[in-house]
């Protein structure tokens, strides 16, 4: 059995298919400290940043930096940084669900090349133990930064690269060590330590900036 309160402060419970209900209350009431001490810490970075609109000037964050949003009329779409601007040319500039359509699109593709860079750069000494590095899924994750699959697959949250670097490497190694642990007790723990010392304050930016 596994308890873990993610991000957003909701309670998330594993447990076998054959485990005993009233067992799982019972341990779950044992650790309501715990439980309380991590949502009152998830608590201390609401209210959350407000929705994006796609709104000209707005901004909008990517690899821990604030960009406003600006757009100009081009044959070919693309999307790029330009000081503090993040320029979108576009056939329609001023439509906003074009622009929506196009900045996602742009994220997923920044997302996939370099959160695959990061995993090939936190992974060496992953190997040494002699783990195989794990097929990357990035996806609209939206109630955790990743997870590591049952079948050894390394799914990571799209959203993570709106994070400076070294907190995208926090995300990796975190899941990462699950390769050697799957549940986060006492070992688990010693191992992050160990492969990223200081991870804590790694988690913290990274809350307080996406979240």
């Amino acid at each position: 059995m596994s308890i873990t309160v993610n991000p957003h402060g909701d309670v998330i419970v594993r447990v076998p298919n054959v485990a005993d209900i009233e067992e799982v209350i019972q341990r779950v009431a044992k650790r309501g400290g715990w439980i309380s001490f991590h949502q009152m810490n998830a608590e201390r970075w609401r209210p959350r940043t407000p929705a994006r609109t796609y709104e000209l000037g707005e901004t909008h964050l990517f690899l821990g930096r604030q960009y406003r949003l600006s757009a100009e009329i081009g044959l070919a779409q693309s999307v790029k940084t330009s000081g503090d601007r993040l320029v979108l040319t576009m056939h329609r500039p001023n439509r906003i669900a074009e622009r929506k359509a196009l900045l996602d699109g742009w994220y997923l593709t920044q997302a996939r090349e370099i959160i695959g860079k990061r995993l090939d750069k936190v992974f060496e000494p992953f190997a040494v133990l002699d783990h195989s590095l794990p097929r990357l899924i990035v996806r609209d994750l939206t109630h955790r930064w990743g997870s590591l699959t049952s079948r050894g697959n390394l799914v990571v949250s799209r959203h993570i690269v709106r994070a400076p670097r070294q907190c995208i490497d926090y995300v990796l190694v975190h899941e990462l060590c699950h390769l050697e642990h799957r549940n986060h007790g006492a070992e688990f723990w010693n191992l992050l330590d160990r492969m990223m010392p200081g991870h804590q304050k790694r988690k913290a930016r990274l809350e307080k900036i996406l979240l």
